[in-house]
Parts: structure tokens; sequence; C-alpha cells
């Protein structure tokens, strides 16, 4: 998988807020002009890049949430502008709640659950 893209399995098109130019749903970044976009409404799972499976390598789902992490850190856009600063914030705090959630079997397990409709300790 390329650098910058979350898999996802229907492919949609929207517009990126700053050029307006189409990319596809997942894509961190436009392919255009290059800016962070909102984060897109997929599971957890597809967020890392990891299999939607209750067996999920731990080395592998730390090198994606990392992966991102480097990529999309608030930190890192600091000299951007406020709009820019927002969206990065948003998609860190979502691989944030995504690895936190994939890397404890059990609420990785309540996480499959809730995918497939079951609600578990609510």
């Amino acid at each position: 998988m390329k650098k910058g893209h979350v898999a996802v399995a229907r492919v949609s098109m929207f517009r990126c807020w700053s050029c307006n130019k189409a990319f596809q749903v997942g894509e961190l970044f436009c392919l255009d002009c290059g800016v962070i976009q909102p984060p897109a409404q997929v599971d957890h799972f597809t967020r890392l890049c990891v299999p939607k499976a209750f067996e999920v390598g731990t080395k592998r789902l730390d090198a994606e949430y990392f992966n991102l992490q480097m990529q999309l850190h608030p930190d890192r856009f600091t000299n951007k502008n406020a709009e820019e600063q927002k969206y990065a914030m948003q998609q860190s705090m979502a691989a944030n709640e995504a690895y936190a959630t994939l890397k404890n079997p059990l609420t990785r397990a309540e996480y499959i659950l809730s995918l497939e409709g079951f609600e578990v300790n609510k």
C-alpha cells in the first residue's frame, strides 16, 4: 500500500477542501495540492491498514500506527493554516482511537462484534 493512503473497500470520490480536485476517500493528502484531508469514515482496521481479524500481529499494528503518526502528528503542521492544523489533529486522534482499540485483544474483540451489530458491555 502506498504511503499516505488508507485502504477502503468501496471507492468513493470526494473533493479536496483546498483545491477542489477529486480524490478517493481514504487519501490522507490531496494528490494534487498535497494538503491534509479530513479523516475518512472508515473502521479502525481500515484506518490502520490491518486485516479485520481478531489475530492482528502487534508488530504490524505498531508499524502501521507509527507510520500514520509520522505523517499526521499535529506537530508537523504547526506552520500550516488553521484548517490543516484542525485536520491533522482530527486525523491523529482517529489514528490514536483506532490503535488504542485494536492493540488490546479484549477491546479488539468487542470492536469486531460491534462492527457486526452486537453490543457488548453496554
